[in-house]
């Protein structure tokens, strides 16, 4: 079975964090949002909790909570706010500010199904070849992001996790994106983009190879040992945060 809290965790950092990705690449997403300014917050017990602030066009994840959200939706236990992200079960969220933007939870819900067109592909979507390396795209961001949650919160790795030595994990594709998870104390810290001083560093020659690998079709050092990914520095590290990108696939997949 499944921990909620830590599922909580993955739904409002992980997944939700792609917002921003979406509003750039897709052009319904980024019409509905062209005259947002507003900030959208979701928690629930447990400290779980992130906001998005929409301006200019364009989104921005945050963990934690803002002070004056236009929209604030508390869900009464990490389950309920499950069942919204993944649309089963009950899901009673209580706007506690903002409940007359009425319009912009509306555009929220119209934005989640943008999104799920493309983290939860039909096969015609993976067909078209940008929709497909979007998709790719959001399958790395996830990880980095979800690793996090799953180090610090996830009972069969977290004790694992925290004797980790510090440094800094970074993935790329090839000519694409990047991300990076930064080791410091036993917590793990994501970002987006390329570090400046990975302490090891995996680079997948392409979206396919990548796809692969990140829905768990490919296995990563069996690519290295096929030279079909490269790898640099300290592979130790690379061992341990597999464990945690391992226990992620249970949740999400």
């Amino acid at each position: 079975m499944l921990d909620q809290e830590v599922l909580a965790r993955l739904h409002v950092s992980a997944v939700l964090q792609n917002i921003e990705e979406l509003v750039d690449f897709d052009a319904a997403a980024k019409d509905i949002v062209k005259d947002w300014r507003a900030t959208i917050q979701f928690s629930c017990p447990g400290g779980i909790g992130a906001h998005l602030e929409f301006g200019g066009g364009r989104a921005r994840w945050a963990d934690g909570s803002t002070s004056m959200p236009s929209v604030a939706l508390w869900f009464a236990t990490p389950g309920q706010l499950n069942n919204m992200f993944t649309g089963k079960g009950v899901a009673i969220p209580v706007p506690w500010m903002g409940v007359w933007n009425v319009g912009l939870l509306k555009g929220f819900t119209e934005l989640t199904k943008r999104l799920e067109h493309y983290l939860k592909p039909a096969d015609a979507t993976l067909a078209d070849r940008s929709a497909f390396e979007f998709h790719t795209k959001c399958l790395l961001y996830t990880a980095m992001y979800g690793l996090a949650p799953i180090a610090g919160y996830d009972h069969h790795v977290r004790h694992f996790v925290s004797g980790i030595r510090d440094g800094v994990v970074e993935f790329r594709i090839a000519n694409g994106p990047a991300a990076h998870v930064t080791v410091k104390g036993g917590k793990l810290y994501p970002a987006k983009g390329r570090s400046a001083e990975p302490s090891v560093s995996i680079e997948l020659p392409d979206y396919d190879t990548a796809y692969g690998m990140l829905s768990g079709k490919l296995d990563v050092m069996a690519l290295v040992g096929a030279r079909r990914a490269t790898i640099r520095g300290f592979i130790p590290l690379v061992d341990k945060i597999g464990s945690a990108l391992d226990r992620l696939a249970i949740y999400l997949n």
